[in-house]
């Protein structure tokens, strides 16, 4: 388990909250990105449409 140091920490939420103050979402980055079919599932799927 890796822990992280007070500096790394704060550099992190401090990239969040401009993320968040620039009107970004990063809970819904988050989500859009592990909703997207893994490759097999996509070569499946890919396979079945040719």
């Amino acid at each position: 388990m890796a822990i992280m140091t007070e500096a790394v920490a704060r550099d992190v939420a401090s990239r969040i909250l401009l993320r968040c103050h620039v009107g970004e979402n990063p809970a819904n980055t988050r989500a859009t990105v592990r909703s997207a079919p893994t490759f097999p599932a996509f070569l499946d799927e890919y396979w079945q449409r040719m």
